[in-house]
């Protein structure tokens, strides 16, 4: 046992530390202190109680409100529409203060929402349980065919947390794909909101970002959710969501 308390300081200084802000405070973290802390060696869970107390109490922080429970679900649900508009708001923020086109549409991961959102307080473990993954949301330039591709592999999906974005399956197949920002240009190219994790290739994704059509933003996908349910506290507003048929 001895040849672990060194190691085991070790990781509890750093765990400390990250402890401090809530921005570096993870949910991977937080399951080791308390994988260590279900031992039975009763030395060992009295030195990790103090840093699983603390942990657990800035993830119980209440960081806004929601005026409905919010879940997930195909071909468009609460949780997937109100995460899409919210990252699309506070990116078109980003793109504003860094003098940069906003996208016109975003499609995230319906797969990578993995817990709903309660009505009432929501707490800053709330929305790690719902995002615990550290995707960085890029924009990527695309084509009338990449669009296509994208229509086909969203309908294979059964559908997608998107904004900005219209279209309709039917028999598995994508139809009348529109994007709304593009009802009166007549572009043929298009910028698109989404995560690392898709544009790498994730999820049979079809569309790849690359360094020549690609912008990153250096925004988390889990803080950007955290600022949007903030912002709308400061403003003494609740977050919420509705079903309007975007994809059907």
């Amino acid at each position: 046992m001895r040849k672990c308390v060194l190691p085991i300081c070790i990781f509890l200084m750093f765990a400390s530390c990250a402890a401090l802000r809530i921005n570096q405070v993870d949910l991977p973290q937080l399951a080791r202190v308390d994988s260590l802390a279900a031992s039975n060696d009763t030395t060992l869970i009295q030195m990790l109680q103090p840093f699983r107390d603390s942990m657990n109490i800035r993830m119980g922080i209440v960081i806004g409100q929601s005026s409905q429970p919010m879940t997930k679900a195909l071909p468009e649900g609460l949780l997937g529409n109100y995460c899409a508009e919210a990252c699309m708001r506070q990116v078109t923020d980003w793109c504003r203060q860094n003098q940069t086109p906003k996208p016109d549409f975003c499609i995230l991961n319906h797969g990578g929402l993995r817990a709903s959102l309660p009505f009432g307080d929501i707490t800053l473990g709330n929305v790690y349980e719902l995002m615990p993954f550290d995707n960085e949301l890029v924009i990527i330039r695309i084509s009338q065919d990449d669009l296509k591709a994208l229509a086909k592999h969203t309908a294979s999906k059964g559908g997608a947390p998107v904004v900005g974005l219209r279209m309709r399956i039917h028999e598995g197949e994508a139809d009348s794909i529109e994007i709304i920002s593009n009802r009166n240009s007549g572009k043929t190219t298009f910028t698109m909101l989404t995560s690392d994790y898709l544009a790498n290739g994730g999820d049979g994704f079809p569309i790849r970002g690359t360094s020549a059509n690609q912008t990153a933003t250096g925004l988390k996908v889990r803080d950007v959710l955290i600022g949007d349910v903030h912002e709308h506290k400061l403003k003494n507003d609740s977050i919420r969501s509705g079903i309007d048929g975007r994809i059907r």
